[in-house]
């Protein structure tokens, strides 16, 4: 449904989420209708989400292709978010950061007999 906002329900301006692929990862496709600026082929993108007010919720689904290890792998970091924003109450830049990763067995088990 269509809901009037109001300014001052604005709790981040010009919110930019910039996504990186590590380690020899690839990301093949970000499903979002917002604007979306590719900085590195298929490693960098950022999406300029804009203004967030209170309440708002942003699902950005994103495809990432993963290459073979040659050794299993406990713990491999495979995208980078990065969140930029403005903070409107307090009028200050801000930003963080978040890694994603996976463990990653090796490649000749069958997958049913994975845990």
């Amino acid at each position: 449904p269509l809901q009037r906002r109001s300014p001052w329900t604005v709790a981040a301006q010009r919110m930019r989420l910039t996504l990186e692929a590590l380690h020899g990862c690839r990301v093949e496709r970000v499903y979002s209708l917002l604007e979306l600026r590719e900085l590195t082929p298929r490693t960098a993108y950022e999406l300029c989400v804009g203004d967030v007010h209170t309440g708002d919720v942003c699902h950005v689904p994103i495809l990432v292709w993963m290459p073979a290890l040659a050794a299993p792998s406990p713990h491999m970091d495979a995208l980078r978010f990065t969140l930029s924003y403005v903070d409107a109450l307090k009028i200050e830049s801000r930003t963080c950061e978040m890694c994603i990763g996976t463990a990653r067995p090796p490649a000749d088990i069958a997958p049913e007999a994975r845990p």
